[in-house]
């Protein structure tokens, strides 16, 4: 759950049509970061640069024009990388 400083939750999952996606931080430090969420078969279906987070930072993705299937989620805080794997259901 956790990765350097981060814990990183995706909820609900499964989901049928938006997720959230939840940092918190134990310790605020992170300048900056990257969430992407990649396809089963790899391709990147989204992208997002992530500002400066405090203890926590929150962010919904829709998944509204997106096949059912299970994606990838791909967080990059500085030397933190945290993934979650979620199943959207149509």
């Amino acid at each position: 759950k956790y990765a350097g400083n981060y814990s990183l939750t995706v909820f609900p999952n499964p989901a049928t049509d938006k997720i959230t996606v939840n940092i918190e931080a134990i310790n605020p430090s992170a300048t900056k970061g990257t969430l992407t969420v990649f396809n089963a078969i790899g391709k990147e279906v989204y992208y997002l640069d992530i500002p400066r987070i405090g203890s926590s930072w929150e962010h919904r993705i829709e998944f509204d024009a997106a096949s059912a299937g299970i994606y990838l989620i791909k967080i990059t805080l500085d030397d933190a990388v945290l993934t979650r794997r979620v199943v959207i259901n149509k």
